[in-house]
């Protein structure tokens, strides 16, 4: 089953592009959407979507930047306060309305890279492109599992 990358962020916002790069570089294994969070084209992309999705943000956790978070996103109910979003509603509140709608594909992995510097037109910082890089090769191994 061809495994679903959704990457949330906004690639002009410093750390906040994580999800957009490690999406993007996950191309050639894996079929990939790029979202800046709204919840509603996050449900209708795992609505859409049969088989294992994978979702990748910032995160803003107080942990180093460039630590990488794993989470089981249908087990687990992800704490709002340290996923990052510029929208009043974003990535916490989709799967949470996928959840309540019966709408969250097969499985769903939150991967979090912990962010720092969400200035307009930086790009990522050193420590989150190494998180970037682990997100990557995680994903990679996902992909070449199936799973």
């Amino acid at each position: 089953m061809t495994l679903l990358v959704v990457g949330v962020g906004n690639p002009d916002r410093g750390d906040d592009a994580v999800g957009w790069e490690v999406a993007s570089a996950v191309r050639d294994v894996a079929r990939v959407r790029l979202s800046h969070g709204e919840p509603a084209g996050l449900v209708e992309a795992w609505q859409s979507h049969r088989g294992p999705a994978v979702m990748v943000d910032a995160t803003v956790s107080g942990r180093p930047p460039g630590t990488v978070t794993v989470i089981d996103a249908r087990a687990t109910h992800l704490d709002p306060s340290w996923v990052a979003s510029s929208h009043g509603m974003g990535p916490v509140e989709a799967i949470e309305l996928a959840r309540a709608l019966g709408a969250l594909p097969e499985s769903l992995t939150f991967v979090g890279v912990e962010a720092r510097c969400f200035d307009p037109g930086t790009e990522p910082g050193p420590d989150v492109r190494v998180g970037a890089d682990r997100a990557i090769s995680l994903i990679r191994s996902w992909a070449g599992r199936g799973t």
